[in-house]
């Protein structure tokens, strides 16, 4: 019987994807997987899917490793490009869990590991392979793949988000953020945002952007209120789901201008991504049209 090899794009581009934090990369890799399962599928391959995603993983490594030279000289702070579908393009209580693997926080997060130790275990904790699985796709030991996987845990532990509010809430959270911020109400902005919440923007260079992250209430909040009126009045909002949380994207004219992304940590908002570099807007511009 023939496996129907593209049947397993969308599990190839969730490993890339996460590894890259770039839907052009992670979709070049995944291009490139399939090429060569071309040329080796008269190979009588026992395991097309395995033999896929092993290709994958070593492309993506391999990418990662060139990408990591070139954030080194990114200016201020590098986000992933984001994912993002239309709020209601689904019933939007269906579920009220998100996968947090797939979050802006998480991949924000696993930017600082080295790309062995974060597909190694994005493989294992993600996608469910055994170690030995994991050690047969990257050419290592057992051992090997065990510390790099228990390394790279340790590195992102304090830091991982959980997203720990429903559908529901997190929507609420966000209108009451935008209703606060229109009307400038810093008390009831101290009420959705954690004391410790921190606003990251990523600019590129190529557009005015908080270099560094801004972290406390009283400093995000007095930002924001400054931003909103300052700039997102004249905007057009969006209700998006980005990188499968609620977000927000913002327009002006046919262009998107920003893509807002939040971790939620006890029913409040602990984290504000927001992706203005445009490079990262080009494919939201060709799908989501103003």
């Amino acid at each position: 019987m023939t496996t129907d090899v593209s049947t397993l794009r969308p599990r190839l581009f969730g490993i890339a994807y996460r590894v890259l934090g770039s839907i052009a990369d992670a979709e070049d890799v995944v291009q490139n997987a399939y090429v060569r399962y071309e040329e080796h599928r008269d190979d009588d391959l026992r395991n097309p899917g395995g033999w896929l995603a092993t290709v994958t993983a070593r492309l993506a490594i391999d990418r990662a490793r060139s990408l990591s030279r070139r954030r080194e000289e990114y200016f201020g702070t590098w986000l992933p490009e984001p994912l993002v579908e239309r709020a209601e393009a689904q019933d939007p209580y269906a579920s009220v869990t998100y996968a947090d693997d797939l979050a802006m926080g998480f991949l924000h997060v696993l930017e600082r590991l080295r790309p062995e130790e974060r597909t190694a275990m994005l493989l294992h904790d993600v996608f469910d392979y055994s170690h030995a699985e994991v050690a047969s796709m990257l050419g290592k030991s057992q051992d090997a793949v065990r510390q790099l996987v228990s390394r790279a845990r340790v590195r992102v532990r304090a830091d991982r988000p959980r997203i720990a509010v429903d559908r529901r809430k997190a929507d609420e959270l966000i209108d009451r953020m935008l209703s606060a911020l229109h009307d400038g109400n810093v008390s009831e902005l101290e009420t959705i945002f954690t004391a410790d919440v921190t606003a990251i923007s990523d600019g590129g260079g190529k557009v005015n952007a908080a270099v560094e992250p801004i972290v406390g209430s009283d400093k995000v909040i007095r930002g924001f209120i400054g931003v909103y009126q300052k700039f997102w009045n004249d905007l057009t909002m969006r209700r998006l789901l980005v990188n499968g949380v609620p977000g927000l994207g913002l327009w002006r004219g046919d262009q998107p201008a920003v893509v807002v992304a939040f971790d939620f940590t006890g029913d409040k908002i602990s984290k504000i991504y927001s992706v203005l570099n445009p490079e990262k807007l080009e494919r939201i511009y060709r799908d989501y049209p103003g």
